[in-house]
């Protein structure tokens, strides 16, 4: 199919509302009932999210994350929910119940995972910046996670499309050019059968709508900036409605936030085994040879590095389009670097990954972009030698 005969077949499957859209989560309308009742205890609450499977493992692992310190592991539940707390475990059971839908198997779930990992960042983010923009937090998370939900409805809609008819493979940015043509009236389709509240509705229909009054839309729309700028590599920059004050409450959430995102990454060796339509992604320039180590929770072999991207063969898969934290075992000091990785391939026994700086700023920065003209220059003088 063409890009023009796709778009017209959504269109069509938009306006017959035959759009893949799942019901709003039952488990997390029983745990708001519950969390407003004074009189509901944790063994009430536990035996709910014990209900739900995909809750449950969320909420074992987030409590043994790293984000949460703890010098025990957690093995109960009710141990673990009252680790999280009431206001938090419900912001969990939205993203690890609707990311499970984000995150399910098929031919595009690259595209539905880097767009949940982008919700994600926003939904932190924005919960983060909320009070100084006079804006309720948890409406604010909310807002964040669901805003663009939409485009993880088209691109299941696409699925659904090429069941039934030849979708040829595209880069992700051809996907994204005809993604982002439905998704704001794919994503009104979701509030209107979520009935979610106005707040979050609004932010969904006008995240793209520069005219936009409403303090929760500008911030979501600010953030998508931000995240868009930092996921490419670039320095982190503020768009004109954030500030010092938001500035540095990003800079220190965000370590944070890439920890907590390791609770909702879910299989990689089964994300590295699925066939996917989405074209490699391919590097800024032709990079040079390298080696050095590469270490996560385990040891990798740097293999090549690109003035915006770097290559590591290891024994243990990193999620694509996921962000991880690496530290790059170079001289003349290791570098701590927060990457979004943008591919994972099996090669014989191990895997073959690359990576993206993400929001690189401050000496962060200044160390990479030191390494790059140090391996440039090597690389230089050996060809002229």
């Amino acid at each position: 199919m063409s890009d023009t005969e796709l778009s017209q077949a959504l269109t069509v499957r938009l306006r017959a509302g035959n759009v893949r859209v799942p019901p709003y989560p039952a488990v997390v309308a029983k745990l708001q009932r519950l969390l407003v009742d004074e009189r509901c205890g944790l063994q009430a609450i536990a035996c709910v999210v014990a209900s739900d499977p995909v809750l449950t493992a969320a909420v074992l692992r987030h409590a043994n994350s790293a984000a949460m310190r703890r010098a025990e592991p957690v093995a109960s539940l009710e141990v673990a929910v009252k680790a999280i707390g009431a206001d938090d475990l419900l912001r969990l059971a939205m993203s690890a119940v609707v990311g499970a839908t984000a995150m399910a198997p098929g031919p595009l779930v690259g595209l539905r995972r880097d767009i949940w990992r982008r919700s994600l960042l926003s939904a932190h983010l924005c919960y983060e910046l909320a009070s100084h923009h006079r804006v309720q937090p948890d409406a604010a998370f909310l807002a964040g996670l669901l805003h663009d939900f939409g485009a993880i409805a088209v691109v299941g809609t696409i699925e659904d499309i090429a069941r039934e008819r030849d979708v040829r493979t595209r880069s992700a940015e051809a996907w994204h050019s005809i993604i982002d043509q439905h998704h704001v009236e794919f994503g009104v389709a979701v509030a209107k059968r979520w009935q979610l509240p106005a707040v979050v509705a609004d932010v969904i229909a006008q995240h793209h709508d520069p005219a936009s009054t409403s303090p929760s839309v500008r911030l979501v729309a600010a953030l998508d900036a931000v995240i868009a700028a930092s996921e490419a590599g670039a320095e982190l920059q503020m768009p004109a409605e954030l500030d010092k004050i938001d500035r540095a409450r990003i800079e220190a959430a965000l370590p944070r936030v890439a920890a907590q995102l390791t609770s909702f990454e879910g299989d990689a060796r089964a994300a590295v085994a699925a066939k996917s339509h989405v074209a490699a992604e391919q590097p800024a320039d032709d990079g040079w040879r390298v080696s050095f180590l590469v270490s996560t929770q385990q040891v990798y072999q740097a293999t090549q590095l690109w003035s915006d991207m770097i290559a590591f063969d290891g024994p243990r898969p990193l999620m694509p389009n996921w962000v991880a934290t690496i530290v790059l075992e170079c001289e003349p000091q290791p570098i701590d670097l927060m990457v979004n990785v943008r591919s994972c391939e099996q090669r014989g026994n191990g895997f073959a990954i690359t990576a993206k700086p993400f929001a690189l700023g401050g000496e962060v920065k200044d160390q990479w972009i030191a390494l790059v003209h140090k391996i440039g220059r090597t690389a230089r003088a050996l060809q002229l030698g």
